[in-house]
């Protein structure tokens, strides 16, 4: 955890030195930031840590979003620990970016998406690969440097067990690490342009 914290704060500090050096760049440049970082502020309440890449490309038409995040969860006897990734590509309907980076933009986009979570349940008693292909839709707030992303969607959740775990039945809520089925998707993540 301490880690995963550290990272993200130097993440921050060389996105920052990177961006101040840019300053001198044209206005016409500055206007366009095409690079976004995104931090979940919801996901350490379900023991995860999330955070994510996305860059626009195609004259704000597209872009693609990697998402990177940590899992652990501790309690009486159970020690559950893994990690998740997701790739979205996104196609934006209406990206209205201005050459005025103090107005207010709303960019709605729709999407595939693939997300991969790997469990590793109580001490490595077992495992539990989490695969799940579907669609989000959404809308981006940008404003100045700062922005807001809101997503809902769905797809389908398939799970792979390792280990001693052999019974494959009695999950039924989207919550349980071995439900599979159709499964909604719901975000939120508070971004940095640069």
């Amino acid at each position: 955890m301490r880690k995963f914290i550290i990272i993200t704060s130097l993440l921050l500090l060389a996105v920052n030195l990177v961006s101040a050096q840019n300053s001198t760049n044209s206005e016409y440049e500055a206007n366009y930031q095409k690079n976004y970082i995104y931090i979940n502020p919801i996901q350490p309440v379900f023991y995860t840590l999330q955070m994510g890449y996305e860059r626009v490309f195609k004259e704000n038409k597209r872009s693609i979003i990697i998402c990177l995040g940590i899992y652990r969860e501790e309690y009486d006897f159970i020690k559950n620990k893994g990690f998740t990734d997701e790739l979205q590509y996104r196609f934006y309907i209406n990206s209205n970016e201005s050459d005025d980076r103090n107005k207010l933009t709303f960019d709605y986009y729709l999407g595939p998406y693939f997300n991969h979570k790997f469990f590793d349940i109580n001490r490595s008693r077992y495992t539990a690969h989490n695969f799940i292909l579907g669609a989000v839709g959404g809308l981006r707030l940008s404003y100045k440097s700062f922005a807001l992303d809101l997503h809902v969607g769905g797809g389908y959740k398939h799970v792979i067990f390792g280990g001693y775990h052999t019974n494959y039945n009695g999950y039924e809520e989207f919550s349980d690490i071995g439900y599979t089925g159709i499964l909604p998707k719901l975000g939120v993540q508070i971004g940095y342009k640069f």
